[in-house]
Protein backbone atom coordinates (compact mmCIF):
# COMPACT_ATOMS: atom_id res chain seq x y z
CA UNK A 1 0.00 0.00 0.00
CA UNK A 2 1.23 3.15 -0.90
CA UNK A 3 0.80 6.77 0.67
CA UNK A 4 1.53 9.99 -0.26
CA UNK A 5 0.92 11.47 3.55
CA UNK A 6 1.79 10.64 6.67
CA UNK A 7 0.78 10.86 10.04
CA UNK A 8 1.76 10.33 13.64
CA UNK A 9 -0.61 9.24 16.46
CA UNK A 10 -0.61 9.17 20.26
CA UNK A 11 -3.90 7.25 21.90
CA UNK A 12 -4.31 9.13 25.61
CA UNK A 13 -6.07 7.16 28.40
CA UNK A 14 -9.25 8.77 29.23
CA UNK A 15 -9.15 6.76 32.83
CA UNK A 16 -5.85 7.88 33.29
CA UNK A 17 -6.30 11.67 33.33
CA UNK A 18 -6.16 11.41 29.50
CA UNK A 19 -2.20 9.95 29.68
CA UNK A 20 -0.44 9.42 26.26
CA UNK A 21 -0.51 5.24 26.41
CA UNK A 22 1.09 4.24 22.76
CA UNK A 23 2.75 6.74 20.03
CA UNK A 24 2.78 5.29 16.30
CA UNK A 25 3.12 6.26 12.99
CA UNK A 26 0.85 5.19 9.99
CA UNK A 27 -1.52 6.46 7.25
CA UNK A 28 -4.98 5.70 6.25
CA UNK A 29 -6.50 3.92 8.84
CA UNK A 30 -3.55 2.85 10.83
CA UNK A 31 -3.85 4.81 13.84
CA UNK A 32 -7.37 2.87 14.57
CA UNK A 33 -6.56 -0.82 13.54
CA UNK A 34 -5.00 -0.91 17.20
CA UNK A 35 -8.98 -1.02 18.26
CA UNK A 36 -9.74 -4.38 16.22
CA UNK A 37 -6.69 -6.39 15.64
CA UNK A 38 -5.88 -8.87 18.28
CA UNK A 39 -2.05 -9.17 17.68
CA UNK A 40 -0.69 -6.54 19.47
CA UNK A 41 1.92 -6.18 22.48
CA UNK A 42 -0.07 -7.60 25.17
CA UNK A 43 0.20 -4.58 27.40
CA UNK A 44 -1.56 -2.06 25.37
CA UNK A 45 -4.05 -4.56 24.20
CA UNK A 46 -5.46 -5.36 27.75
CA UNK A 47 -5.24 -1.52 28.61
CA UNK A 48 -7.38 -1.02 24.97
CA UNK A 49 -9.66 -3.95 26.19
CA UNK A 50 -10.13 -2.48 30.19
CA UNK A 51 -11.04 1.02 28.13
CA UNK A 52 -13.46 -1.36 26.20
CA UNK A 53 -15.20 -3.11 28.96
CA UNK A 54 -16.16 0.15 30.57
CA UNK A 55 -17.39 1.77 27.76
CA UNK A 56 -14.58 4.14 27.48
CA UNK A 57 -13.20 5.01 23.99
CA UNK A 58 -9.49 5.83 23.75
CA UNK A 59 -8.64 9.66 22.51
CA UNK A 60 -6.41 9.73 19.62
CA UNK A 61 -4.29 12.33 18.71
CA UNK A 62 -2.98 13.42 15.02
CA UNK A 63 -0.32 15.11 13.70
CA UNK A 64 -1.28 14.74 10.16
CA UNK A 65 0.02 16.05 6.59
CA UNK A 66 3.80 14.71 7.42
CA UNK A 67 6.47 12.85 5.12
CA UNK A 68 7.20 9.70 6.18
CA UNK A 69 10.80 10.52 7.29
CA UNK A 70 9.01 13.50 9.43
CA UNK A 71 6.42 11.25 10.57
CA UNK A 72 9.23 8.86 12.05
CA UNK A 73 11.12 11.39 13.35
CA UNK A 74 8.15 12.67 15.43
CA UNK A 75 6.95 9.36 16.60
CA UNK A 76 10.57 8.63 18.38
CA UNK A 77 10.88 12.35 19.71
CA UNK A 78 7.06 11.39 21.36
CA UNK A 79 8.18 8.31 22.77
CA UNK A 80 11.70 9.82 24.34
CA UNK A 81 9.22 12.21 25.79
CA UNK A 82 6.64 10.39 27.11
CA UNK A 83 8.76 7.68 28.16
CA UNK A 84 8.30 3.82 28.02
CA UNK A 85 6.85 1.81 30.91
CA UNK A 86 8.48 -1.43 29.63
CA UNK A 87 12.14 0.67 30.91
CA UNK A 88 10.28 2.14 33.75
CA UNK A 89 10.86 5.79 32.13
CA UNK A 90 7.19 6.95 31.64
CA UNK A 91 3.71 5.70 30.48
CA UNK A 92 3.81 4.44 26.96
CA UNK A 93 3.07 0.77 25.98
CA UNK A 94 5.69 1.07 23.13
CA UNK A 95 7.90 -1.75 23.06
CA UNK A 96 10.17 0.11 20.65
CA UNK A 97 12.13 3.49 20.76
CA UNK A 98 9.99 3.83 17.06
CA UNK A 99 11.61 5.37 13.80
CA UNK A 100 11.02 1.91 11.97
CA UNK A 101 8.82 -0.05 14.95
CA UNK A 102 11.69 -2.62 15.31
CA UNK A 103 14.97 -1.31 17.18
CA UNK A 104 14.73 -1.70 20.55
CA UNK A 105 17.41 0.28 22.51
CA UNK A 106 20.06 -1.80 24.22
CA UNK A 107 17.95 -1.63 27.91
CA UNK A 108 14.65 -3.14 26.12
CA UNK A 109 17.26 -5.92 24.60
CA UNK A 110 18.63 -6.97 27.75
CA UNK A 111 14.96 -7.13 29.63
CA UNK A 112 13.65 -9.10 26.59
CA UNK A 113 16.88 -11.26 26.99
CA UNK A 114 16.54 -11.84 31.14
CA UNK A 115 12.64 -12.24 30.53
CA UNK A 116 13.19 -15.05 28.08
CA UNK A 117 16.18 -16.45 30.09
CA UNK A 118 16.10 -19.81 30.98
CA UNK A 119 12.44 -21.03 29.64
CA UNK A 120 11.42 -23.63 27.69
CA UNK A 121 9.34 -24.05 25.07
CA UNK A 122 6.55 -26.37 24.82
CA UNK A 123 6.79 -29.18 22.00
CA UNK A 124 4.14 -27.35 20.41
CA UNK A 125 5.84 -24.42 20.26
CA UNK A 126 8.78 -25.72 18.78
CA UNK A 127 6.84 -27.47 16.54
CA UNK A 128 5.24 -23.85 15.13
CA UNK A 129 8.64 -22.32 15.15
CA UNK A 130 9.83 -25.13 13.12
CA UNK A 131 6.90 -24.84 10.74
CA UNK A 132 7.04 -21.45 10.35
CA UNK A 133 10.85 -21.52 9.36
CA UNK A 134 10.28 -24.14 6.35
CA UNK A 135 10.51 -23.11 3.32
CA UNK A 136 11.98 -19.78 3.85
CA UNK A 137 15.39 -19.09 2.09
CA UNK A 138 18.75 -19.35 3.86
CA UNK A 139 17.39 -22.38 6.08
CA UNK A 140 18.25 -25.66 4.46
CA UNK A 141 19.89 -27.51 2.26
CA UNK A 142 22.15 -26.03 -0.40
CA UNK A 143 20.75 -22.59 0.95
CA UNK A 144 21.75 -22.81 4.55
CA UNK A 145 25.66 -21.18 3.96
CA UNK A 146 26.98 -24.53 6.22
CA UNK A 147 25.91 -26.87 3.81
CA UNK A 148 28.35 -29.09 2.38
CA UNK A 149 30.77 -28.14 5.19
CA UNK A 150 32.65 -30.83 7.38
CA UNK A 151 33.85 -29.39 10.55
CA UNK A 152 37.29 -30.19 12.23
CA UNK A 153 36.63 -32.05 15.64
CA UNK A 154 38.58 -28.84 17.16
CA UNK A 155 35.92 -26.50 15.28
CA UNK A 156 33.42 -28.87 16.95
CA UNK A 157 35.07 -28.83 20.66
CA UNK A 158 35.58 -24.89 20.57
CA UNK A 159 31.97 -24.91 19.66
CA UNK A 160 30.53 -27.04 22.30
CA UNK A 161 33.21 -25.06 25.21
CA UNK A 162 31.53 -21.62 23.82
CA UNK A 163 28.05 -23.16 24.39
CA UNK A 164 28.53 -24.51 28.07
CA UNK A 165 30.37 -21.40 28.81
CA UNK A 166 27.48 -19.38 27.83
CA UNK A 167 25.02 -21.23 29.24
CA UNK A 168 26.71 -21.25 32.90
CA UNK A 169 26.76 -17.40 32.49
CA UNK A 170 22.89 -17.94 32.15
CA UNK A 171 22.46 -20.06 35.38
CA UNK A 172 24.55 -17.29 37.04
Amino acid sequence: MQCEEFYTYVYYDPLRNNTPIYVGKGCNERAWIHLSKTKINVQFRNRLRTLKKNNIKPVIGIYAGLSEELSLFLEEELIFKFGRRDLGTGTLYNLSTGGDGARNGPESCKKISNALLGKKKSATHKLNISKSMKGKPGRSGSENPMFGKILSKESVLKRTESRRRNMSKSVE
